[in-house]
């Protein structure tokens, strides 16, 4: 509620302005101060400080907690987001040092691999070399 309690005292203070000089006030800013703090019922044709109407105090604090309450909410939701977003970059990161580890692996199955057909290429030439040899 601390960190609302600015945005609160500029409300009520423009709400005392607006009632201590008759003047308009309408704040169109961020969605924490509602639009409207005083609205026209006077007729188009003359705009004078009679016709303005400042909002009730009562509704003008149910406007507030209903902002702040969305913000609140806004606030909650980045946070899940935050959090989903960190969950899928762990599991992007254990993925990738699986895939690494199975490169790994598979580097290593190529090189038995590859020593395998080196013996079998050096028993072939062996058993050529004794079959000539027996002939």
């Amino acid at each position: 509620m601390k960190k609302y309690l600015p945005v609160l005292l500029s409300a009520s203070l423009m709400i005392i302005s607006a009632a201590s000089y008759g003047e308009a006030i309408e704040y169109s800013g961020n969605d924490m101060i509602p639009h409207g703090i005083a609205t026209f019922t006077g007729s188009s044709d003359k705009v004078s400080s009679s016709g303005w109407k400042i909002t009730d105090l009562e509704e003008m604090k149910d406007t507030l907690k209903k902002a702040i309450a969305k913000q609140e909410d806004m606030i909650r939701k980045a946070d899940d987001q935050s959090r989903k977003i960190s969950d899928l970059n762990n599991k992007i990161s254990q993925l990738e040092s699986k895939s690494s580890a199975q490169d790994s692996k598979i580097d290593g199955l190529q090189r038995s691999l590859d020593d395998m057909k080196r013996s079998n290429d050096s028993l072939s030439n062996q058993v050529k070399d004794l079959s000539s040899k027996m002939k």
